[in-house]
């Protein structure tokens, strides 16, 4: 049939049922072919289309309508429970992990593989059958028998992970599968209840004293370290990649374009090319680091490759630097922080109290998003004295204390 010369009329009481008249040339009219076209939606492999088909008669049109798009979807709903039943919960992860795991840093994947073992009661299980009832249970195991670390605080890690798992299961196998993991089981999950907003940071004089007393410690290069990684906001792999090819003292920038990454059982170093965002950045050195590299560089006849070593030249142990700031921070009294990410908290922290601009603080930071960042600042004080300052504005300058507060006993 020719789709420009067709017509078709809806047949009244018959929705999605049409009657097909053509036009005839020859005699200039319309004419009716007692054909009917009929229209349905239906769904294939979990995607809901529209299809139509002609008759040459209403009751076939009619017999083609009656499987309505629920029934339809009943039946492919049906079928595609079947299908899943035997996927485990276990087999899902392996199919997980090899998608995953190719778009993911090696650092990553270990974390992962660490968390996946708290996931082993659910190995067997078919996903299927995985329901909010079932993680309430694995909660409530996480939060009672279940061995861990004296120091462990919450579950928040492991649901997440575990809510991208059945993310990825309902997006690759079933559309209609609801995800178990409920904003309730991470309130559930929390053993030690912290206080939110709570940076864990040092202050401009916890700082100074920190490196004060690095400076003495037996091992030179620790303060230049630490000095580098707080002046530059750097992650520690950042910083103990740098190299002296990377960075240009007399135009104070730096190149950060690889990392130090450690094997998490064996702390083996090894090179990797680009941060943890992919993305090649440069940063601006202050006068106080640039210095101290000048000095550092002095030592060396012909300063190449990285700048932070070991004596034998070669890259530094992750594991013996925070050990040495830990040390550091016990003998000074310091216990609310530990490791080494506290020099970039605190290096945000002040960053946006001096600078006011929190949208350059993220980008030096080199966050994937703001809402990252918010958990390495403080809330600015400065802020709150802003909105105080505008409160009390609002105050005629020629009112004093005491006609205000008769002001008010008259509004009584």
């Amino acid at each position: 049939m020719n789709q420009a010369k067709r017509n078709l009329k809806p047949i009244r009481n018959y929705p999605g049922i049409y009657k097909i008249w053509l036009f005839s040339k020859r005699r200039q009219k319309w004419i009716d072919t007692g054909k009917f076209l009929a229209t349905r939606r239906i769904v294939r492999d979990t995607v809901t289309k529209r299809e139509s088909s002609v008759f040459p008669s209403l009751p076939e049109a009619l017999d083609y309508r009656a499987e309505r798009p629920e029934t339809l979807i009943e039946k492919d709903l049906s079928s595609q429970k079947k299908k899943d039943e035997g996927t485990t919960f276990g087999g899902l992860l392996q199919e997980w992990k090899a998608f995953h795991f190719l778009r993911i840093e090696l650092g990553t994947r270990k974390l992962y593989e660490r968390k996946l073992f708290h996931f082993r009661f659910l190995e067997k299980m078919p996903v299927e059958q995985i329901q909010t009832s079932t993680i309430d249970e694995l909660v409530k195991l996480w939060m009672t028998d279940y061995p861990r670390r004296k120091g462990r605080q919450n579950f928040d890690k492991e649901l997440k992970i575990l809510r991208t798992i059945f993310h990825f299961y309902q997006s690759r196998k079933s559309p209609h599968y609801l995800i178990p993991v409920k904003r309730d089981h991470f309130e559930a999950a929390t053993l030690i209840k912290t206080v939110k907003n709570d940076v864990k940071a040092l202050t401009q004089i916890d700082l100074m004293r920190f490196l004060a007393a690095l400076k003495e410690h037996a091992n030179p290069v620790f303060f230049p370290l630490a000095l580098t990684q707080f002046c530059l906001g750097l992650r520690v792999g950042e910083a103990c990649g740098l190299t002296w090819e990377a960075v240009d003292l007399k135009e104070r920038w730096a190149k950060i374009e690889q990392v130090i990454i450690w094997d998490d059982r064996t702390w083996e170093p090894s090179i990797k090319v680009y941060p943890k965002n992919q993305s090649l950045r440069f940063v601006s050195m202050p006068d106080v680091l640039v210095q101290e590299l000048e000095m550092l560089r002095s030592k060396f006849s012909n300063p190449r490759g990285l700048i932070f070593t070991t004596e034998s030249r070669e890259p530094l142990n992750r594991q013996k630097i925070g050990r040495c700031f830990n040390q550091v921070l016990k003998n000074l009294g310091i216990s609310f922080v530990t490791g080494t990410h506290f020099l970039r908290r605190t290096f945000a922290t002040m960053a946006n109290e001096l600078t006011g601009d929190f949208y350059a603080v993220s980008k030096v930071l080199d966050h994937a998003s703001t809402d990252v960042t918010q958990r390495y600042v403080r809330p600015m004080l400065s802020q709150n004295r802003k909105v105080s300052d505008a409160i009390n504005g609002a105050f005629l300058p020629q009112c004093s204390s005491q006609s205000v507060g008769a002001g008010i006993q008259e509004i009584r």
